[in-house]
């Protein structure tokens, strides 16, 4: 008897996991706040100009539009995207609640359908589910002048994105068997990044529970 291939991390996040369940497990372990927090403070921190074009690849529900005031989004155009079309839909109702500017759309960070032209492109807990390399590169392509990006940090003696033992809510519970995550570490994301023509300019810590913490960067393209 053949066995069970295994979830894809793709598979999970297109059709299985739920928002409800996403957001539930985003608050109990604090990274919902600490994330919209870091989002806010590194978006307003790299520039005073209106009128940006901002895309937040791999979104998710848009959780974040709630948890931290998304006030600082309104004098700019966004571009909400994600894999999944529930999230999508999600985010779309809370944009439209908020009066933002902005499309909602399902699309692959590993092979994206937008044209590029975005001034600030933000990935946060993006990379740690894809082939990085290859949604940096994506994103690169797009054309930005910025990166913003959030990855986690996990105490040493912790290898997996998400804590042994933790309770995981109904679908996230259904993909703890598939693939994995995997963690990256700040020094291979500055070396690709710098290879490529972006330099960090700004680094935030933030720390959360079970020991862990998100790192957000900000990398400019040298020009």
């Amino acid at each position: 008897m053949e066995e069970e291939s295994q979830l894809t991390l793709r598979e999970a996040w297109s059709s299985v996991i739920a928002p409800e369940d996403y957001e539930l497990h985003m608050a109990n372990v604090g990274q919902a706040q600490a994330n919209a927090d870091l989002m806010r403070e590194l978006v307003c921190g790299g520039s005073s100009k209106v009128g940006q074009r901002l895309l937040f690849a791999g979104c998710g529900p848009g959780q974040f539009l709630e948890v931290a005031s998304p006030d600082y989004l309104l004098p700019h155009r966004c571009v909400f995207t994600d894999l999944s079309r529930a999230f999508i839909e999600q985010v779309q109702t809370r944009a439209e609640s908020i009066g933002l500017d902005f499309e909602a759309l399902v699309d692959d960070v590993e092979d994206s359908q937008l044209e590029p032209g975005f001034d600030v492109i933000i990935l946060v807990l993006v990379l740690e589910h894809t082939q990085w390399q290859r949604t940096l590169t994506e994103m690169i392509r797009l054309q930005c002048e910025r990166l913003i990006i959030v990855i986690q940090r996990n105490p040493t003696e912790m290898a997996t994105m998400v804590t042994p033992n933790r309770e995981l809510p109904g679908t996230l519970k259904a993909c703890a068997q598939g693939e994995k995550p995997r963690l990256l570490e700040p020094e291979e994301l500055v070396s690709f990044l710098g290879e490529r023509g972006f330099v960090e300019r700004h680094r935030e810590v933030r720390d959360v529970a079970d020991g862990k913490a998100m790192i957000g960067f900000v990398f400019e393209e040298q020009g």
